[in-house]
């Protein structure tokens, strides 16, 4: 049989691996600190980071265990009981910490803490938008699913579409702008050289503007000065340097000339050369081919020197001429090359920046292409699964009974996540079980309307979850406690923990007084859950006892397992015994044992006096039965373990 109690259900014998259980030291009272340190030092009433004084390190092992144990079954819920300041919040922490600490063993855990005011008026509401927010991320697929499952498959379909829709209207905005910013990295230099009115080339034109016209209007280079010199500046700049030179020399206005000029030059000049070399043959022809010439031939004889200072006055003259040339073009250069570092410190410092926003641009688009991708998977999905709904339904009506508010809708995905979570049974990377902690529920404080504990019960109830609430009992009432005794299933009364060595220890700690000594020891844990024939027998004959239905006697069960872990071997019989009466007895049979165990002596046997309860006195015998008589002493420690799990507040 089983139900919401459901955890280690019946009486069969189960010998799980025993997992390894840290053994908590002895904590050592803190050193002194200094008197300014005491003046200046406060301390927090909620924080659940600090020293465990209480005793409460071997109690949060043992149930970080549970939740974590393979063989424990879901929904389990696990209450910290007691009232305003008793260390709730902080049990609560610290066995969230320990789990989480050893949740990287085979049993994954996906936790989740709220605080009971979060929830407001709608806490199914609230559960279930904490769990999407927080399960999500880790587990998209997992939560998408249980979306569906409660979801109008047709109203899914359309809402994929829209966002598939989206998706690729701001794709295509991002390549859009992604386009335009390869353009512009493109045209950069254009972009400098004649839209930026900042730029320094355009500052450096402007500033030489009448120089630079007078020399382009030399070289025949007419029209808007400014503009025809950044004509000029992006030729050199865009890999035409060489040419640009050349051409500088070579073929603008004047330049031709004088190179044209120099040629001729020293072409005269060779020819006066190689006259002076064979005067006297071309003289004598002269000479002899007509009179007329004779004349001219005596005076070019007599004053052939000439030919010698005609020659050099032409060599002369092609190197003037090529100076002027080299002095005209360098001039002309000049300018231009300035405006190309110009230029080029401009496109660096402006291409850094483009190239980042290219970049960012592109990774903006990958990750929206990526988005597109996904989105259309799931809209196909949500296609086809609205397609097989709509061939399964066909011969269903709809419920017309059917609520389609948002609790209903919330309470059906918190019950669709741990169903999924159950069955699948951490297939893959999903986790194995829920682990969903409510802190500062306030019994009989719930808003008008809506019990909050109940109401988180019922969410809470499906395989897949194990829940932890922090509860408050100050105030609980009758129909409060009938409540509480149905939705825990491990409960532990955090104020029954601690003893007067505790609390002395606690006050030793927050004043630093080093003459306190050390805190109590903290029990050694068995570190097994096996139940041994011989336990198994005890009880069994404490059923009567312990409770009058299988939700009674489930939570006894549990409640042995975990209680054994820090109580000794000869111990065991006096704690199923005294758990046996925590669970079922009646305030009499209880109060008879609670006057019996404050009596001074402590050698002799437990005996319960005349008049007591038969069947108190049979559950007695019966372990006696098995055991022998029960120490005084260990009755009394045995009772010092089982007062911790009792829901009587």
């Amino acid at each position: 049989m089983r139900d919401t109690a459901g955890n280690y259900a019946g009486g069969q014998r189960m010998e799980p691996a025993a997992p390894a259980w840290p053994v908590p030291a002895a904590q050592a009272a803190p050193p002194a600190l200094a008197a300014q340190t005491l003046r200046e030092r406060t301390f927090s009433t909620d924080r659940g980071d600090g020293e465990d004084l209480l005793g409460l390190s071997p109690w949060i092992a043992v149930l970080a265990d549970l939740v974590l144990h393979p063989a424990t079954e879901s929904p389990l819920a696990i209450g910290f009981l007691g009232g305003p300041g008793e260390g709730k919040s902080f049990a609560l922490t610290k066995l969230l910490d320990a789990v989480a600490k050893k949740g990287a063993g085979p049993v994954r855990i996906a936790a989740l803490r709220l605080s009971a005011s979060a929830l407001g008026s709608e806490p199914a509401v609230a559960l279930a938008d904490a769990l999407h927010a927080q399960i999500g991320p880790a587990y998209p697929d997992l939560v998408r699913e249980a979306y569906h499952a409660v979801s109008d498959p047709h109203l899914v379909v359309r809402q994929a579409e829209e966002r598939l829709d989206e998706s690729r209207r701001r794709l295509e905005a991002e390549r859009a702008v992604l386009y335009d910013i390869e353009g512009k990295r493109a045209r950069l230099a254009e972009t400098v050289l004649y839209e930026a009115a900042a730029s320094q080339v355009d500052a450096y034109a402007r500033a030489n503007r009448p120089r630079l016209e007078t020399r382009l209007r030399s070289f025949g280079i007419t029209g808007d000065g400014v503009l025809n010199y950044k004509n000029l500046v992006r030729d050199f700049s865009g890999g035409g340097r060489f040419t640009g030179a050349l051409r500088a020399f070579f073929a603008y206005k004047g330049q031709t000339k004088l190179i044209v000029t120099a040629i001729l030059l020293v072409l005269i000049g060779f020819g006066l050369d190689t006259a002076a070399a064979h005067q006297q043959s071309w003289l004598g022809w002269m000479r002899s081919s007509n009179d007329s010439l004779v004349p001219t031939a005596d005076w070019i004889a007599a004053h052939a020197s000439l030919l010698g200072i005609l020659k050099q006055a032409c060599f002369y003259g092609a190197g003037l001429a090529i100076l002027i040339n080299i002095w005209r073009g360098l001039r002309f250069l000049q300018p231009i090359f300035r405006g190309a570092s110009l230029l080029a410190a401009d496109l660096a410092s402006r291409r850094r920046d483009l190239d980042g926003l290219f970049a960012h641009q592109t990774r903006r688009v990958d990750a929206l292409a990526a988005d597109v991708d996904a989105a259309s998977r799931r809209a196909a999905d949500a296609a086809q699964r609205a397609g097989s709904v709509a061939a399964s339904a066909a011969a269903t009506e709809p419920s017309p009974f059917e609520a389609d508010d948002a609790g209903k809708r919330a309470e059906n995905f918190i019950r669709s996540l741990g169903e999924m979570v159950a069955a699948q049974g951490g297939k893959g990377a999903l986790p194995h079980r829920f682990v969903v902690a409510i802190d500062n529920i306030a019994i009989g404080a719930a808003p008008p309307g809506c019990d909050t504990l109940a109401c988180l019960h019922r969410l809470l109830a499906t395989s897949g979850f194990i829940s932890i609430f922090a509860l408050d009992t100050k105030d609980i009432q009758d129909a409060e406690k009938v409540a509480l005794a149905r939705s825990i299933q491990v409960p532990m009364q955090i104020g029954r923990i601690g003893t007067p060595e505790h609390f002395t220890a606690l006050i030793g700690h927050l004043l630093g007084a080093e003459q306190n000594g050390e805190a109590p020891r903290a029990p050694v844990l068995r570190r097994d859950w096996t139940i041994t024939e011989g336990e198994a027998r005890v009880l069994a004959d404490l059923t009567a006892l312990a409770g009058h239905s299988p939700r009674e006697l489930k939570r006894f069960v549990n409640l042995y397992r975990i209680a054994r872990q820090c109580a000794e071997e000869d111990q065991l019989a006096a704690l199923a015994l005294m758990l046996a009466l925590e669970t079922g007895g009646v305030p009499a049979e209880i109060e008879t044992v609670d006057a019996l165990l404050k009596q001074a002596y402590a050698d002799a046997a437990f005996e319960l006096p005349q008049g007591a309860s038969g069947r108190l006195a049979d559950a007695l015998r019966a372990v006696e039965t098995h055991v022998g008589r029960l120490p005084m002493a260990s009755m009394r420690k045995a009772a010092a373990l089982a007062r911790p799990f009792s829901l009587r507040v």
